[in-house]
């Protein structure tokens, strides 16, 4: 679902680019459902040889072009409810 407001995406986005600001080269993450994490990973690709487990889909799919980035996905459920963000 996306975020309720233009205000609340752009806090979505802020975040995100802090947290990725905090990695670095070489780091093991973990980045957990939703949007906030999503945006995280879109900063990401600019580090080098990250490894990244998540459940975030989204996110897998958004680091998958990302060079000499490892990424394993959680198991776990897939509902309608968490949609493919989870």
């Amino acid at each position: 679902m996306p975020p309720e407001s233009l205000n609340d995406y752009e806090r979505k986005q802020s975040i995100g680019s802090l947290a990725a600001a905090l990695v670095n080269d070489e780091d093991f993450i973990f980045l957990g459902p939703g949007y906030t994490c999503l945006e995280a990973a879109k900063n990401l690709k600019v580090k080098n040889r990250l490894a990244v487990t998540t459940m975030n889909v989204s996110a897998a799919i958004e680091l998958t072009n990302a060079p000499e980035f490892n990424v394993m996905m959680v198991p776990g459920d897939f509902t309608k409810e968490t949609e493919p963000i989870m």
